[in-house]
């Protein structure tokens, strides 16, 4: 059975749940104006992003190092992405 979401005690999968929790949460608790904000945490967090990305608050992920944005996309309506597996937006 895979656990990855819960790290499954594993206290390196635990870290690496508690920094992308951080950076959604500091995403988060940005002014929705504050764009240079967002991409700042984005960049950090995000695993690839293109040029033009637009994250509308609120964004959560476990680990965020997997997921690969390409350009021009408007991610809106409280995404959630799940797992260590990643996942690709093009």
């Amino acid at each position: 059975m895979g656990c990855f979401f819960q790290g499954c005690y594993n206290p390196e999968y635990e870290a690496e749940i508690r920094k992308g929790k951080d950076l959604c949460w500091r995403f988060n608790a940005l002014h929705p104006c504050d764009r240079e904000g967002q991409m700042a945490v984005l960049k950090e967090l995000l695993g690839e992003m293109g040029r033009d990305v637009v994250f509308t608050p609120p964004f959560w992920c476990d680990y965020g190092y997997n997921i690969k944005v390409g350009g021009q996309l408007l991610c809106q309506s409280q995404p959630r992405h799940h797992g260590r597996g990643g996942g690709a937006v093009r």
